[in-house]
């Protein structure tokens, strides 16, 4: 620990002062120092060892400037007969201020292990020093104790000492005693009502951000990236207590997206606790979320292959060509959009069959507001007008910006919409009841 600014000015003093102090001076003042302990309640060494306290500097200052620096143990020899006192130096008349510092093993100090007191000195007379009200215990100057964390002594005596304890690995001013509760929380997030297709990129979210109220000391703001489909894992040793969280969304800038997320958990003391934690992120908790719905169209997948597949029939897939399709946007109430539109202004009502090669590449609509919560109903026809592909009973959710898929599935094999009649029509595969499947 580095000296204090003061420390470091009495070092420079100290040689003068002990060179002054070796003459024979007449003390202006004496003293006499406790520690505040919770092991002794009387005059004992242990009331110094019990708290890590091996010696004390004796500070005297005038109008703020150091005038006398001298050391002594903390418990004095003499300090057994609880009359006597300590002699400090021979002053001049006037006011002075008094401190008592308590040092480690070590030899260095605590900025909170310090006493204050003042002393009135008068020519040939030996003053008091009266100790200041909050550090006054029966006239005597009462010395805190030194932090558990940093006293060199395993108070629980639990085998860990300092800042290996756990309790002084979350709370440097924590007792060693605390008893904390190691909590396990699981963050699960999603956007726009647990969306499939909304993503971070979507919706301009780069990473969140937890905190904690009361912020256990030490803990800062807990930062992960936002990636879609993560589980976040966070351990955490906390005191017993109640707590709030917020989890803040985040752009690459670090600036908000998102309303934070509010809860509230308790945490009782010495227990594990597992504490999952699921945040969806509505429309109306965005601060600002526009841009269009980009996706791409696809059939199936197979229930027996798992492949899925374009307007035309891909190698041994059979001969069902897919001729036209309706596109039509609604709301979460299934209700149609009215005038949504793809950027090429291709109205998205349903109305109207378009071409089949219309979905043969990615597609955009123009600019949302993203205040419902659109979905998208695609049904797919053979050229005899018959319906093979729809997703009208599962329309896709719509989702911003970044591209999705819409999986369209099959919802007939009979007649025009068979994907065979016999073997020939399959390639290398056979035909099973409108279907080519491998031999």
């Amino acid at each position: 620990m580095n000296p204090s600014p003061i420390r470091r000015f009495v070092l420079v003093l100290m040689p003068a002062v002990i060179a002054f102090a070796g003459c024979a001076e007449r003390p202006s003042y004496e003293l006499r120092w406790r520690v505040q302990s919770d092991v002794v309640d009387r005059p004992s060494p242990l009331e110094c060892s019990s708290v890590g306290i091996q010696d004390v500097e004796i500070l005297t200052l005038s109008s703020g400037t150091l005038v006398d620096f001298r050391r002594a143990p903390c418990f004095p020899r003499s300090f057994r007969d609880p009359e006597r006192l300590w002699p400090g130096p021979e002053l001049a008349p006037g006011r002075y201020e008094v401190q008592v510092h308590g040092l480690s093993r070590g030899g260095y100090g605590w900025p909170e292990v310090i006493s204050y007191g003042t002393v009135n000195v008068r020519s040939n007379e030996v003053a008091d020093v009266v100790p200041d009200p909050e550090f006054d215990i029966d006239g005597e100057l009462a010395l805190p104790a030194a932090p558990q964390c940093d006293d060199g002594i395993d108070n629980d005596h639990d085998g860990l000492l300092d800042r290996f304890d756990p309790a002084c690995m979350v709370d440097a001013s924590a007792r060693e005693s605390e008893q904390l509760a190691f909590v396990n929380m699981e963050f699960r997030t999603s956007f726009l009502g647990d969306n499939p297709n909304a993503s971070c990129n979507g919706v301009r979210l780069a990473k969140f951000e937890v905190t904690i109220d009361p912020e256990p000391p030490g803990l800062r703001p807990i930062p992960w990236t936002c990636k879609t489909g993560r589980v976040h894992q966070l351990g955490l040793n906390l005191p017993g207590g109640d707590y709030g969280i917020e989890l803040h969304g985040l752009d690459a800038a670090g600036q908000p997206v998102v309303l934070p997320k509010q809860a509230t958990f308790s945490v009782v003391e010495g227990r594990t606790a597992y504490i999952p934690w699921q945040f969806d992120f509505a429309a109306e908790d965005f601060l600002a979320l526009e841009g269009p719905a980009r996706f791409v169209v696809t059939f199936g997948p197979d229930e027996l292959t798992g492949n899925s597949r374009g307007c035309e029939p891909g190698p041994s897939e059979g001969i069902l060509e897919i001729v036209s399709v309706t596109m039509k946007v609604v709301n979460e109430s299934g209700q149609p959009v009215p005038m949504l539109t793809l950027d090429d202004e291709t109205v998205l009502d349903g109305k109207w069959p378009l071409p089949c090669n219309i979905v043969s590449k990615q597609l955009s609509t123009v600019p949302l507001d993203w205040s419902a919560n659109y979905r998208l109903e695609v049904e797919a026809y053979a050229d005899d007008g018959r319906m093979c592909f729809s997703n009208r009973t599962e329309p896709a959710p719509f989702a911003p910006n970044e591209a999705f898929l819409v999986h369209v599935p099959r919802v007939d094999r009979s007649g025009s919409c068979a994907d065979c009649n016999d073997n020939l029509d399959c390639g290398s595969n056979q035909c099973v009841d409108g279907r080519c499947v491998p031999y």
